[in-house]
């Protein structure tokens, strides 16, 4: 990447915007595409957006519309910050605002009497819970899970020595939705013994609901389920046809609900055939000798549905309500070995490792180059930055 001077910014008012590929914690309450972030939480006690000075900011502010479902599920972070300024530009008073597009995952895990001491009388403990636990426990743990979060759900319920049919009962989790990397998912796995049937269906339905309240609490971030399994429905008229319908059913509708399936065991045709139905092509199958490589290639799998956008949305205007200087705008590119290099203005991409706007006339978009966008998209670690002034607040010239 090239890299040019980052002189002027500091006039009057200067306000940078952080897309970033790794994102630390957010709170569980918010269901905002923007929030204003206080030393704790990012919230305040009414999970309202925040000044650097405490004061509420109204849903309504324009931040909100820089952010769309069609920026990726990779976590990315925006951070607006700038000083205030006197005369036209007064309005554009310091603010500090973060978005994070983060994934959400519903993982439900299969705890069915088959991982452990197996109804045939056979021990697949090692074979089967130790190796697809290990996997499940390294992901969480995992440093490039940064920008993902989880909400841990098992299966089956049971009543006595029978299986809960009812399908709002596995909505509820285990383990709330938890940012990664985190131990604390791992340790309540710790504390589970594989018992009982294996009633797939009813699971399958409530990973669905609890996935599509998430969407609906978290609508600019993509929410998706992990179906941990060794196969085998046996409970509540489980069927694969029947869990293969639940899952066709989420990947269609709107939102998109993608199901990933880590099989262990001897069923990966069938369950390559749910995954195939959740849209994601085939299971992650977890090998006994190194069950460590299910969770890379669990990564690996979700990089594809996390992706940040190469043409993140602009704000329409300055945090206070000050105009935007379009013509002073840096883009700034951070790879994930902290390497900072800053974008060439290209309006045709000749410059490949440069970037655009979607209508120079009036922008609306930043639109990254074949090789800045590949670079962004591939490292999860890196970070895209928008530094731009007030109208008549910077230095102005930089694009022509």
């Amino acid at each position: 990447m090239n890299v040019r001077s980052f002189a002027g910014c500091a006039t009057v008012v200067a306000c940078t915007v952080v897309l970033s590929a790794a994102c630390g914690s957010e709170s569980e309450n918010s269901d905002k595409g923007y929030v204003w972030p206080d030393a704790q939480t990012g919230f305040d006690a009414n999970s309202e957006w925040l000044t650097d000075t405490g004061t509420a900011i109204d849903a309504a502010s324009p931040q909100d519309g820089a952010t769309t479902d069609a920026d990726g599920g990779s976590g990315d972070a925006s951070v607006v910050d700038g000083g205030g300024g006197p005369g036209p530009v007064q309005n554009c008073s310091s603010a500090t605002s973060q978005v994070d597009r983060s994934v959400n995952l519903v993982v439900m895990l299969d705890t069915s009497a088959s991982l452990g001491n197996g109804p045939d009388g056979g021990d697949n403990t090692a074979t089967r819970w130790t190796p697809v636990t290990t996997a499940l426990k390294a992901f969480f743990s995992d440093a490039d899970s940064a920008g993902l979060k989880a909400a841990l759900h098992v299966f089956p319920i049971r009543s006595g020595s029978a299986s809960v049919c009812d399908a709002n009962a596995y909505t509820r989790p285990l383990v709330g939705l938890t940012a990664l990397p985190s131990t604390s998912l791992g340790s309540s796995i710790n504390a589970l013994t594989p018992n009982g049937g294996s009633p797939m269906f009813p699971a399958a339905q409530g990973a669905v609901s609890a996935a599509k309240s998430i969407a609906a609490a978290h609508p600019s971030e993509k929410t998706a389920i992990v179906f941990v399994t060794d196969g085998g429905p046996n409970d509540c008229e489980s069927t694969y046809d029947k869990v293969r319908q639940v899952a066709t059913e989420a990947f269609q509708g709107a939102p998109s609900i993608p199901t990933y399936v880590v099989a262990v065991g001897p069923e990966t045709t069938s369950l390559d055939q749910v995954a195939s139905s959740g849209g994601t092509q085939s299971a992650v199958v977890v090998s006994p000798a190194d069950p460590a490589k299910a969770s890379d290639d669990l990564l690996a799998k979700l990089d594809s549905f996390r992706k940040p956008s190469c043409s993140p949305s602009l704000p329409s205007q300055m945090p206070g309500g000050g105009t935007i200087d379009y013509d002073a705008v840096r883009v700034n590119y951070t790879a994930g070995s902290g390497v900072p290099a800053t974008l060439p203005y290209s309006e045709a991409c000749t410059a490949s490792n440069g970037w655009h706007y979607d209508n120079k006339a009036a922008p609306t978009k930043i639109e990254l180059c074949a090789t800045s966008c590949q670079a962004y998209q591939n490292d999860r670690r890196s970070r895209l930055t928008i530094a731009f002034n007030c109208k008549n607040g910077g230095d102005g010239g930089v694009i022509h």
